[in-house]
């Protein structure tokens, strides 16, 4: 959680941040809100504080198995890990939704990360200039949804092109199993 999170709610007044941290544990939750403080940013609320959190200019997800959910809710997502050396997290679930989506400079050679990319469907940010250009990307988004619409309906076309891998790797199977003697 940055001070350009409250920038860019300052600007948009009506955006939400959803932050979901990889780790759920009482002591992060409460790093993620502290963060949040540091920031400027409002209180965020947690998600499972309360059934209604469209108000909330700041939300934590604190609780497993709503993520496919909120990614086709919202506008676009950033998938964390592209800053640290252990890769990013699953680019698969926002482009599924139909999502443009945002990764740091390092992906560790992820398969679907080149293929979003390929597709004008992912915006890796480097070094430096990460933040700014970060700003400038959900700036444009937040002023003209159909620029991510579009960059999102590519993830999903991307995606979908790749479709039936699991039918493909059962036929397979089966015919391996055939030809044994």
């Amino acid at each position: 959680v940055k001070r350009e999170h409250r920038l860019a709610l300052a600007y948009h007044p009506g955006a939400r941040l959803v932050i979901v941290p990889h780790d759920l544990a009482a002591a992060r939750l409460q790093s993620v809100e502290s963060a949040a403080h540091r920031a400027g940013l409002p209180r965020p609320l947690r998600l499972s504080a309360t059934p209604d959190t469209s108000d909330a200019p700041v939300i934590v997800v604190d609780r497993y198995g709503v993520l496919a959910r909120l990614y086709a809710c919202g506008l676009a997502a950033y998938v964390g890990g592209g800053f640290g050396s252990k890769g990013i997290h699953s680019v698969f679930e926002p482009a599924a939704a139909g999502r443009p989506v945002v990764i740091g400079p390092h992906d560790r050679g992820n398969r679907d990360a080149a293929l979003l990319e390929t597709a004008g469907a992912l915006i890796r940010l480097r070094q430096p200039g990460a933040i700014e250009r970060l700003i400038s990307v959900w700036t444009d988004w937040l002023d003209r949804p159909d620029t991510a619409g579009t960059q999102g309906r590519a993830a999903y076309d991307a995606l979908s092109a790749r479709r039936g891998a699991a039918d493909r790797t059962a036929d397979m199977l089966v015919e391996v199993l055939r030809l044994r003697p």
